[in-house]
């Protein structure tokens, strides 16, 4: 892992110089709507637990000013040759990759102001972390800043913020490694951001003191677990849009009523 984090510093070294040259009080002179793009698995999507994502709260907390646009889909794996299940039942790698997904050509025809990253859950499936490739941890990381690079490039510049993902619990359904998730994710996807001059929002640091009660089955938010969230979400976008300091005091909205975030240009549920 050492190697490979070496690697992607020397090839982001120019990215890394150009962006000291950046200022992200861009959208101050923007007269219109800061676009919020939030890439994700079902946690994004929403829905799973009865309660709708946390993308309509997010929607709520920032207000008018900004639109969000939820590209969250179910089951997804930031790896391009992420499995949908055990490979000895046929399935194919790439079946269950976010890339091949609707909501990767949303995501990059969103013209995003602000990208929010939250994958990984679903690449800490035993046959992903264990039998989609070898060394799952270095193509994990490849994949990740290939996505940023990516993003980087769209005419809007978006500013990246890689979340970790929160924590899973007992049972550890749905065949997910929870050493993965609660033990190497918050350390892995803080060397990434670092690599390549990303922001991190610890949403795992967010949920971890709430325990399981915030989820439904060990894995996806209750609707309060989905308040966590997007508050935490809001408070570092806001505290870098506006130059106000991140609020852990601020209440959470009550039921979205006059707004919700955007589904490939529909309403999510």
């Amino acid at each position: 892992q050492n190697c490979i984090m070496v690697m992607l510093s020397y090839l982001y070294g120019t990215i890394l110089n150009a962006l000291a040259l950046f200022s992200f009080d861009k959208y101050a002179g923007n007269s219109g709507e800061i676009r919020v793009t939030c890439i994700g698995d079902s946690i994004t999507e929403g829905g799973a637990c009865g309660a709708p994502s946390y993308t309509n709260n997010l929607q709520e907390i920032l207000g008018d000013g900004y639109a969000v646009t939820n590209c969250g889909v179910s089951g997804m794996t930031m790896l391009k040759k992420g499995l949908c299940g055990d490979p000895a039942y046929g399935n194919q790698a790439g079946a269950c990759s976010w890339w091949n997904t609707w909501a990767y050509s949303a995501a990059m025809e969103s013209e995003p102001d602000i990208v929010t990253i939250m994958l990984g859950t679903n690449d800490a499936k035993y046959y992903n972390w264990e039998g989609a490739q070898q060394n799952w941890g270095d193509y994990y990381t490849l994949d990740y800043v290939d996505l940023i690079h990516r993003l980087r490039a769209l005419k809007s510049h978006p500013k990246i913020y890689i979340l970790v993902p929160p924590p899973i619990y007992a049972p550890y359904p749905y065949d997910m490694n929870g050493t993965i998730v609660n033990q190497i994710y918050p350390v892995l996807e803080r060397d990434l951001a670092s690599v390549v001059g990303a922001e991190i929002i610890d949403i795992y640091s967010a949920m971890v003191d709430t325990g399981v009660d915030n989820t439904c089955d060990g894995c996806h938010p209750t609707e309060t677990g989905a308040n966590i969230i997007a508050q935490t979400i809001a408070d570092a976008i806001l505290g870098k849009t506006r130059g106000d300091k991140p609020s852990s005091t601020r209440a959470f909205p009550g039921p979205n009523k006059h707004r919700t975030s955007t589904v490939y240009g529909q309403k999510a549920p």
